[in-house]
């Protein structure tokens, strides 16, 4: 038995805290994790994990053995795509997850772009708006929108995304343009339920304040509040990655777009390694070139829009 497909397979169990999650990560049966693990304690003669019926850790020995074997690893890695750098072809599989209204409207034609690209790699999307334990879960990549991040793992910022209050021009030509945001308390709105109601929607700048809205829709999903919307249910406040289709085409039309009703910035994040596999650098690159290759740049932005929020203060 290869003993370096064996210390794969014990980084793996280690840091997935599990045989049968490293199998269902590496692919393989839990018993043949199993024999992997054998075969490494008898070939350092030291028992490496301690196993019960609801936990499997290291031992001191194991947690002494895996660090050693980390740096090995990636030194091994970091040797093997040093020397084929130029004539390497990327393959094997790459596991990814991202928000479901971004994957699936964005990065879907990105993966299938890079799957021509490249034939040698395949890939899992996991497109949920949960949040996924990269190392516990065993994927490659995860692409967040957010604020800003807190977390142990390496992150990339790869875009921005502005926020707009919008609304269809049929509820326009009822309600009038408001002018002010103190107007959308008086107005039917709709809005993100999650992690609770938003029913305060605050702008910044020079007069910056907040407005307590009532919506008529609360919905976890963005979509939801952007058909509405579209329909002329209310008005909505979304980021554009959601609605800058709309404000290109006129379904929807920006209110107040002067203000700067805040936004996101997506990031890449990646588990902490010296070495980044070459098909995960190639698809970072892809996604970084498709957005624009400005990490403070809207990609999501119509010109109109654009020029209106360039001169926001």
């Amino acid at each position: 038995m290869d003993t370096v497909t064996s210390m794969r397979v014990f980084a793996r169990v280690v840091e997935l805290g599990g045989l049968a999650a490293a199998a269902r990560s590496l692919g393989l049966s839990p018993s043949m994790v199993a024999k992997h693990v054998n075969n490494l304690e008898q070939r350092t003669g030291a028992r490496l994990l301690d196993r019960t019926t609801r936990l499997v850790r290291p031992t001191v020995s194991g947690h002494a053995y895996y660090e050693r074997l980390v740096a090995i690893l990636d030194a091994l890695d970091e040797a093997d795509a040093e020397a084929g750098a130029d004539t390497a072809v990327p393959k094997g599989r790459l596991r990814l997850t991202a928000p479901a209204e971004l994957g699936q409207e964005h990065l879907a034609p990105i993966i299938a772009e890079f799957m021509e690209l490249y034939p040698g790699v395949s890939i899992v999307s996991d497109f949920t708006n949960r949040q996924v334990d990269l190392i516990q879960e065993g994927f490659d990549l995860a692409i967040r929108v957010a604020n800003s991040l807190d977390t142990g793992l390496i992150g990339r910022k790869l875009a921005t995304s502005r926020f707009f209050v919008v609304a269809s021009p049929g509820l326009l030509s009822k309600t009038g343009l408001p002018e002010t945001p103190e107007a959308l308390a008086h107005l039917p709105t709709l809005t993100f339920a999650i992690p609770t109601p938003r029913v305060h929607w605050t702008w910044d700048g020079p007069d910056k304040g907040t407005v307590r809205i009532t919506p008529r829709l609360i919905s976890s999903s963005s979509e939801a509040l952007r058909m509405a919307a579209r329909r002329g249910a209310g008005f909505t406040w979304l980021p554009s990655f959601i609605c800058g289709h709309d404000l290109a085409t006129g379904d929807l039309v920006p209110v107040m777009a002067d203000r700067n009703w805040g936004g996101l910035s997506v990031y890449a994040l990646y588990p902490h390694r010296r070495f980044i596999p070459n098909r995960l650098r190639l698809f970072l690159d892809l996604i970084s070139e498709r957005l624009g290759g400005d990490p403070d740049a809207d990609p999501w932005l119509p010109p109109s829009a654009a020029s209106t929020a360039s001169t926001r203060t």
